[in-house]
């Protein structure tokens, strides 16, 4: 920061900033694309961009998305005009598409910008009949904070200790369940609640620790148990996904497993 004018019958001073350039070497980029879709609804497709410097970064919006059917009755290449941009934040951006005949798409998402450059992502999604896949995924991490106790006994209270990592804003509420399973994936006690904190109230950088306690059945048979959480909400239908530490969206967290004797 440079001084550029000083004013004498004042404190008043003007500085100049200078611009700093962008490391685009520091950003990766991931596409993420729900399955199954619907024909004639939106469709949300997901880009995950890892920051991995020092500073803050803005991204551009993709300048188009190519969509060519895949199999022998190919679409042409064709420029996706319905593509509307709906979030842009590090480290999650959204769009919406609309596609219209059923078959497995090759979805082209070409990013272009004068600051980062050219990204090229692509991936597969299959247009069917019926419910599309009702899902979010939110720019969030979970991770256990405390390790748990190795043994319990029937009718224990499982103490679960973890910490909610805010990537970004969420602009919704979101409930979260802290599921115990049986080696057969059968859940066999759960406690769901919304976080401490509420999910619309996290801000970006926020480590939130946050306490569940679950009972377990008295009858209960010995043998491994795992301990996983899930987010949604549940007036929408909606499941959420988090990202792990690689930046990949998952419907399940694991946080521990322990033993019933």
């Amino acid at each position: 920061m440079d001084l550029a004018q000083r004013f004498p019958a004042s404190d008043e001073r003007v500085y100049t900033i200078p611009l700093r350039g962008q490391g685009t070497a520091q950003l990766d980029a991931f596409v993420y694309l729900p399955n199954p879709a619907a024909p004639n609804q939106s469709y949300t497709v997901y880009v995950i961009v890892q920051n991995r410097g020092a500073h803050s970064f803005a991204v551009s919006r993709p300048t188009y998305c190519r969509l060519t059917r895949v199999g022998a009755m190919a679409l042409p290449s064709k420029r996706l005009q319905r593509c509307r941009w709906s979030q842009l934040a590090y480290p999650l951006c959204r769009f919406d598409c609309l596609l219209h005949e059923h078959g497995t798409y090759h979805l082209d998402l070409h990013v272009t910008s004068g600051a980062i450059g050219d990204w090229s992502l692509s991936g597969d999604v299959a247009v069917l009949e019926g419910e599309p896949a009702h899902l979010v995924v939110l720019p969030a991490r979970v991770v256990a904070s405390t390790p748990m106790k190795p043994t319990y006994a029937p009718g224990e209270v499982v103490e679960v200790k973890l910490s909610w990592l805010a990537l970004n804003k969420i602009d919704a509420y979101y409930s979260a369940s802290v599921r115990i399973l049986d080696t057969r994936g059968e859940k066999i006690a759960q406690q769901d609640r919304e976080p401490v904190v509420q999910t619309l109230l996290w801000k970006p950088g926020d480590t939130i620790p946050d306490r569940f306690e679950i009972v377990l059945p008295p009858n209960l048979t010995p043998g491994e148990y795992t301990v996983q959480v899930r987010m949604y909400q549940a007036n929408q239908g909606i499941d959420a996904l988090m990202l792990d530490e690689k930046n990949t969206p998952h419907e399940t967290t694991l946080l521990g497993t322990f033993s019933v004797k």
